[in-house]
C-alpha cells in the first residue's frame, strides 16, 4: 500500500495533494524516501524540504540529517544552517517529563511523610523540589512543543527577503534550499527569522512551510 502511495505521489507531485498530506502526518520514513526521490531528479530544495520533516518526525534519523548537508552543499549552501533545538539524550523532552515526575514524585512522597510526622518538614527542601519540579516540566513542555511544531520553513527558489509585506524594500537575496524559522503567517505572507539573527518578510509562494508535525 505504502509502494503505491509513494509511486502516485511522484506520477502526480500536487503540492496539496492527499497522498502527500499521508505522508506528512503518518511516516517519517516516507517523507525520507520522497527526499531521495527529489534528490535523484536534481530537486535539492525539495529533497531538503522532505528530509526535513523526516528528521522532525524521527529525531535519531541521522542520515536524512546528512542527506540535508550534502544537498545544501550542492547548493552552495555549506555554511548555511538552521537552529533546531539539539538532539541528544540531554536535550530529549522525555528526560525532562522523567526528571519531573521523579522530582514531583519524591516531593509528594515527603510531603506525605511529613504530614504523618515520620519525617520532619523543611520548608527549603520542600521549595527546592518544587522549583526543580516546575523548572523540569516547563523545559519539557518547551522542547516538546518546539519538536511538534517546528515553524520552519524551506526556501524553493532564489528570492528576496523584504521589511514589509507587499514586496517594496528588499532586505537581501534568499538562496534556494535556505531554513526559515516562521515568526509569522498573513495571508500570502510569511514573515521569518533567518538563521544568521536577520527577520523580514517573504511570498510564501516560493516558500515550502511545515507548520506542524
Amino acid at each position: 500500500m505504502k509502494l503505491i502511495l509513494l509511486l502516485l505521489f511522484v506520477l502526480n507531485p500536487a503540492k496539496d495533494s492527499l497522498v502527500k498530506e499521508y505522508y506528512l502526518t503518518h511516516s517519517g520514513n516516507a517523507a525520507y524516501n520522497i527526499g531521495v526521490i527529489e534528490y535523484e531528479k536534481g530537486n535539492y530544495p525539495e529533497a531538503i524540504f522532505w528530509w526535513r520533516i523526516a528528521c522532525l518526525k524521527n529525531p535519531e534519523d541521522f542520515q536524512a540529517e546528512s542527506n540535508i548537508k550534502t544537498a545544501k552543499r550542492k547548493l552552495g549552501l555549506s555554511s548555511e544552517f538552521i537552529k533546531f533545538h539539539p538532539r541528544g539524550k540531554f536535550f530529549n523532552p522525555d528526560l525532562f517529563a522523567v526528571l519531573f515526575l521523579v522530582v514531583f514524585g519524591l516531593l509528594s512522597i515527603y510531603m506525605l511523610l511529613s504530614a504523618f510526622k515520620i519525617l520532619k518538614f523543611h520548608k527549603i527542601l520542600v521549595l527546592t523540589l518544587a522549583i526543580f519540579s516546575i523548572l523540569f516540566f516547563y523545559i519539557s513542555f518547551k522542547q516538546w512543543h518546539s519538536y511538534r511544531n517546528p515553524a520552519v520553513c524551506v526556501v524553493m527558489k532564489n528570492t528576496y527577503i523584504y521589511h514589509e509585506p507587499g514586496g517594496k524594500a528588499e532586505i537581501s537575496e534568499i538562496k534556494a534550499g535556505v531554513e526559515l524559522k516562521i515568526e509569522k503567517v498573513v495571508g500570502a505572507w510569511v514573515k521569518v527569522k533567518t538563521p544568521w539573527g536577520g527577520s523580514g518578510w517573504m511570498k510564501r509562494q516560493n516558500l515550502r512551510l511545515i507548520l506542524s508535525i
